[in-house]
């Protein structure tokens, strides 16, 4: 297994977080989020999942306060010999205007307001369970609106409280992904409130992936606190100063995709020069 992380002081003044996005045929991959900056990209890697047929995100964005792209909520179950909607909480990880980081359960609202809800523990589905309650302010416990400036969503959390806690069942993202080895990428904030964002590669002989429960221990590891697990697969990639640090898995090379997360200087003009391992 071969992977590639990063770490990242967020409160240096000098650094931006940002989540940028686009869908359709303005779809970019990686490296052309980082062309597209003005000042010197420290930190690129793949955002949240997204529909490949329609090329339209299925996970919150939020970007400079504004949500622009929403969770897919109601995923649709058997129960009672009928199909019906399961209202989940997705895992996302987002950044306030002071550079604090934080991972949470999240309901979005694509009402008028364009709320976006933060949870402390997800809502308690499961495969073969009855569906839950719509999420509101009220449920589950502990709900507040969520006021960071940047956020993307993906799933499921994988860390909680500096333990690997894997939700992926009541986020119902499973999916059979969870018990496979495939590229991952992942996000965290640290015990001292530095973000960590991994990519790891997979789908090959040199580096066969990881499961979603081991990406957990190796971010452990690495002093995470509270973790996600962001879009995999062909979608993995990360660069670092204009350094691609993985090997993305598409034989076409790098997958074009609706979101990324990136770090940028305030103040520094951009470096042109991209290096590929």
């Amino acid at each position: 297994m071969t992977a590639a992380y990063s770490i990242i002081d967020l409160t240096d003044p000098d650094l931006e977080f940002k989540v940028v996005h686009s869908e359709g045929a303005d779809m970019k991959t990686p490296q052309e989020y980082a062309d597209a900056e003005t000042n010197h990209v420290y930190m690129v890697a793949n955002g949240g999942y997204f529909n490949m047929v329609k090329n339209i995100s299925i996970s919150l964005v939020k970007s400079q306060g504004e949500v622009i792209a929403f969770d897919l909520s109601g995923k649709r179950q058997n129960w009672n010999n009928a199909s019906i909607p399961y209202y989940v909480t997705p895992g996302a990880f987002g950044v306030y205007e002071n550079g604090t980081a934080e991972v949470a359960w999240t309901y979005s609202n694509n009402g008028d307001f364009k709320q976006v809800w933060a949870y402390p523990q997800p809502s308690p589905n499961c495969y073969g369970c009855p569906p839950q309650m719509i999420p509101d302010a009220l449920f589950p416990k502990g709900g507040k609106e969520w006021a960071v400036a940047n956020a993307v969503g993906a799933g499921p959390v994988i860390m909680t409280n500096g333990e690997v806690h894997v939700t992926h069942e009541e986020e119902l993202v499973y999916h059979g992904n969870a018990d496979a080895k495939n590229p991952r990428t992942g996000i965290c904030v640290t015990h001292d409130n530095k973000m960590v964002t991994i990519v790891v590669d997979g789908r090959s002989e040199a580096s066969a992936g990881l499961l979603i429960q081991e990406l957990g221990e190796l971010m452990q590891t690495l002093g995470c606190k509270d973790a996600l697990n962001l879009d995999g697969g062909g979608s993995t990639a990360m660069i670092v100063d204009g350094f691609v640090t993985n090997h993305p898995s598409d034989k076409t090379g790098m997958r074009h995709v609706t979101s990324a997360v990136m770090v940028v200087s305030k103040t520094k003009p951009k470096k042109t020069q991209t290096i590929s391992i």
